[in-house]
């Protein structure tokens, strides 16, 4: 399965964003984030992931990573809402992906060709602490795979 992880990373270089991998530090880790198209996904890891394909369909995928090295981990909560440029809100669904070694986490976003989209994401990595919140823009572009 890290293969997969390695797969979805690779195919997020192919998604026409305005950033390819980015990342939000925490305090004692940091979240990788990125989008890519639905498309790129082989149909034989989509329906095993039970993930939907769909040429305005891309998913942001979310790894965090401690500070100190390591893999994805599992975190208490993650949560976030994404709103176009009309503020029209949608709350995201966290899909977890488990590996032998690694966790990150898939969301489906749905949009219209070259819609700008606005993500508020939050991570609590233990039930101890506060969550942490912080937003990004993307300009998100039909496929033509």
């Amino acid at each position: 399965m890290k293969l997969l992880l390695s797969l979805l990373l690779l195919l997020s270089l192919s998604f026409n964003t305005q950033a390819i991998d980015v990342t939000h530090s925490l305090e004692e880790h940091t979240v990788h984030y990125n989008l890519f198209d639905s498309l790129s996904i082989p149909a034989e890891v989509a329906e095993r992931l039970q993930l939907k394909r769909g040429d305005k369909l891309a998913y942001l995928n979310i790894a965090i990573i401690p500070k100190n090295g390591g893999f994805g981990i599992e975190v208490f909560r993650l949560f976030g809402k994404s709103r176009n440029m009309l503020q029209q809100h949608v709350d995201l669904e966290f899909i977890k992906i488990e590996e032998k070694d690694t966790t990150y986490y898939l969301v489906p976003v749905p949009f219209r060709n070259e819609e700008i989209m606005h993500f508020d994401i939050s991570v609590q990595i233990s039930s101890k602490d506060e969550p942490e919140t912080f937003t990004f823009t993307r300009k998100l572009y039909k496929s033509h795979i």
